[in-house]
């Protein structure tokens, strides 16, 4: 009986370190955006990655979110759901979510689904 529970609690453990560690966020700002510039979300992609982020299945083109503009911003995150999926798959699979942001001044020149007119 105390192997069970030594067992379920070092697996309690590791849930836990796995979970603690925290979201990953990466923002890159393209052309003259500024950090704390207002922004609108134009577009938005799920990636998948295998072998724990090594292998990144298809290509992502920021063209095909944003148009032709020259000013916007790229969010990707790995965020917590993200982390308790890599879990559960033993990191075989690793999702992100990619976001691709126009700032405010410059949406007058998009259109509703962030192509430019």
């Amino acid at each position: 009986m105390k192997t069970v529970k030594g067992i379920v609690v070092a697996a309690a453990a590791v849930a836990a370190a796995v979970c603690a560690s925290s979201c990953s966020t990466s923002r890159i700002l393209v052309g003259d955006v500024k950090p704390k510039e207002p922004m609108i979300e134009v577009s938005k992609e799920h990636n998948a990655h295998f072998l724990g982020g090594l292998v990144k299945t298809g290509k992502t083109i920021a063209q095909e979110h944003v148009g032709d503009a020259e000013n916007y911003a790229v969010l990707t995150r790995y965020g917590f759901g993200d982390i308790m999926l890599s879990f559960v798959t033993g990191y075989i699979y690793t999702p992100t979510t990619t976001k691709y942001y126009i700032p405010v001044r410059y949406m007058d020149d998009f259109d509703f689904v962030g192509k430019e007119k």
